[in-house]
C-alpha cells in the first residue's frame, strides 16, 4: 500500500536526503551570488515542499531556501541594477503537510526579512502551467525550480519543457529511476508515466538490460532535445540498505557557467564521481590508475585542440559540456589546470597569460595548442 505524504515514515531523514539537500543549499549561495549581481529579484520554486521539517528536527527545502537567501542577498556584490528580493514559492497538496510547512515559514520570517515567501496548497502541475503562461517563455526574473517529489506522479514532461523553454530557468529534478523501473510494466501506471515521458517512449527500455539506467538516458535526452536546456548534468544516488540507484538528481541549465556551478558542487558532495554511493562505498579503482588516466586526457585534449587558440574561460564551459564522456566528464576546474600545467612542463601547450610573471591561469589565458 502507498503511504500518504504526511505519513512519518515519509519524514525521517536519510543520508542521500542529506546529501540532497546539501547539493541544494550550496549550488542555490552560488546562484544567489552571481544572479543578484544584477537582477533585482530572483524566484526561488519548490514544487513539492513538504512539510518544512523532518522528524529528527532537520529543515526541508523550503526552509534551507529561506536561510541560503537571507545569508546571501545583504552579502553579493551588486550591479547598478542589483538584487534586493528573493521570492520563494512554496507548493504543497497535503493539507496536513502544508499546514505544518505554514508554520515553520512563519516561525522563521522575522529572521529572513529580505525574504518574500508565498504559500500554495496546490500541485506543482499548476503552479508550474501559471508560470509558463505568465512568462511566455519572455520571463527577465531568474528563477531556480526544486522539484522533488516522493514518486515521478505530477511532473509531467510537457510541463518541464515550458518551464526549461523560459531562457531564464534552471531546474534541479528528483529522477524516482528504482520505483519507475518496478513499475514500468504495470497497466495502473502507463499513464502517469506516459506524462511523465511525453508519451509511450519509455516502452522501448522494458527489454534493456539495464533499464534504470536506459530510462534515466531516455529522460536525459527528452530533455537535451526537446526543450531549450542547453546543459544537463545527473547525479546519482544510494541508499544504505541498497546497491544500486534509488534516483537521480538531474540538473538542467541554460547557461555555461551554471553547468560549471553546478558540476562543481555536485563534484566535492558525496562519495563519490557525481554521486553518494551510500556510506559502505568502495575506493574507486580509478584513483590508482590516476597517472595513466591523464596520460589519457591529455591525448585526448591534443586530438581536440591540435593547432587551436582558445581563451582557457571557453575551453572550460567546452569540456565542462561533455557530462558523457567516460575519459574528461568526471573532470572539474583544478583539473584541467594541473593538466595544462603538466602539459605547458612538456611543451604540449603554450599558455599566453595576461601576468606574464605569474604562472596563474586566469578565465583570459590564451591556450594554444
Amino acid at each position: 500500500m502507498t503511504l500518504p505524504d504526511d505519513h512519518p515514515d515519509k519524514w525521517q531523514y536519510p543520508e542521500h536526503t542529506a546529501v540532497k539537500h546539501l547539493i541544494l543549499d550550496k549550488y542555490l549561495k552560488t546562484w544567489i551570488s552571481i544572479r543578484g549581481g544584477n537582477a533585482k529579484t530572483l524566484a526561488y520554486i519548490d514544487g513539492f515542499a513538504g512539510r518544512g521539517i523532518y522528524q529528527d528536527g532537520s529543515p526541508g527545502s523550503p526552509i534551507i531556501a529561506m536561510r541560503a537567501g537571507q545569508d546571501k542577498i545583504n552579502n553579493i556584490r551588486r550591479g547598478p541594477g542589483g538584487m534586493e528580493i528573493f521570492h520563494c514559492i512554496f507548493v504543497e497538496k497535503n493539507e496536513d503537510n502544508y499546514l505544518c510547512l505554514k508554520s515553520q515559514v512563519e516561525s522563521l520570517a522575522p529572521s529572513c526579512g529580505s525574504v518574500t515567501t508565498l504559500l500554495r496548497c496546490g500541485t506543482f502541475e499548476e503552479t508550474a502551467r501559471e508560470f509558463i503562461k505568465l512568462s511566455d517563455g519572455t520571463s527577465t526574473i531568474p528563477t531556480l525550480f526544486f522539484i522533488d517529489p516522493f514518486g515521478w506522479d505530477g511532473v509531467p514532461f510537457d510541463a518541464i519543457k515550458g518551464i526549461l523553454d523560459n531562457p531564464q530557468t534552471e531546474i534541479l529534478l528528483t529522477f524516482m529511476v528504482r520505483d519507475m523501473n518496478r513499475f514500468l510494466e504495470s497497466t495502473p501506471h502507463r499513464d502517469s508515466l506516459n506524462k511523465l515521458f511525453g508519451g509511450p517512449c519509455y516502452e522501448n527500455c522494458i527489454q534493456d538490460e539495464d533499464r534504470e539506467k536506459s530510462l534515466l538516458n531516455l529522460y536525459l535526452n527528452l530533455i537535451r532535445t526537446q526543450t531549450k536546456a542547453e546543459h544537463v548534468l545527473p547525479f546519482v544516488m544510494y541508499g544504505s540498505e541498497v546497491r544500486r540507484p534509488i534516483y537521480y538528481l538531474i540538473f538542467a541549465t541554460h547557461h555555461p557557467l551554471g553547468l560549471r556551478k553546478m558540476k562543481d558542487v555536485m563534484h566535492t558532495v558525496g562519495s563519490g564521481d557525481f554521486g553518494f554511493l551510500g556510506p559502505d562505498h568502495e575506493q574507486s579503482l580509478a584513483q590508482t590508475k590516476l597517472p595513466v588516466l591523464n596520460d589519457m586526457r591529455t591525448t585526448w585534449i591534443l586530438k581536440h585542440y591540435s593547432g587551436k587558440r582558445i581563451r582557457f574561460i571557453d575551453f572550460l564551459n567546452e569540456v565542462y559540456g561533455l557530462v558523457d564522456d567516460p575519459l574528461i566528464g568526471s573532470l572539474v576546474e583544478p583539473d584541467y589546470r594541473g593538466l595544462l600545467h603538466d602539459m605547458e612542463a612538456e611543451g604540449k601547450v603554450t599558455i599566453v597569460r595576461s601576468k606574464p610573471n605569474s604562472r596563474a591561469i586566469n578565465d583570459e589565458s590564451i591556450l594554444c595548442f
